[in-house]
């Protein structure tokens, strides 16, 4: 088993890979997006994708921390352009508190479980 270090490295290294794929593919993937300048440089961005005809997921939302009220914007915005969407759906809290008392502040209609599956071998799956 690797140490958490190395793990943590990895999984950070697979999450920049995925944000970088979609930012870079978004309309071959399906996805829409949002993104916020500051200043001439890119400081927050958001995409996700239409689960049905009612329900959009957003995947990412990343904001400089150091504008304050970034992330609160971005996730307004985007969801006042999806209007048409009875859902959105913002993804668990990866276990982290602070984000799941972000996500709480806006008061969800309903929280549905997630779940991480893994091979009964202990594998993530087909490589």
């Amino acid at each position: 088993m690797e140490d958490p270090a190395s793990l943590a490295r990895a999984l950070a290294g697979d999450a920049a890979l995925a944000h970088r794929v979609a930012l870079h593919d978004a309309a071959e993937l399906g996805l829409l997006g949002l993104v916020v300048e500051v200043e001439g440089r890119l400081a927050a961005y958001t995409l996700g994708y239409p689960l049905s005809d009612s329900v959009f997921c957003i995947l990412f939302e990343i904001a400089d921390r150091d504008v304050r009220g970034l992330a609160q914007y971005i996730f307004r915005e985007f969801c006042r352009s999806l209007a048409r969407y009875k859902f959105i759906n913002a993804m668990d809290d990866s276990g982290l508190e602070g984000l799941r008392h972000a996500k709480q502040s806006y008061h969800p209609e309903r929280i549905v479980p997630s779940y991480i599956v893994t091979a009964a071998d202990g594998s993530a799956g087909p490589a």
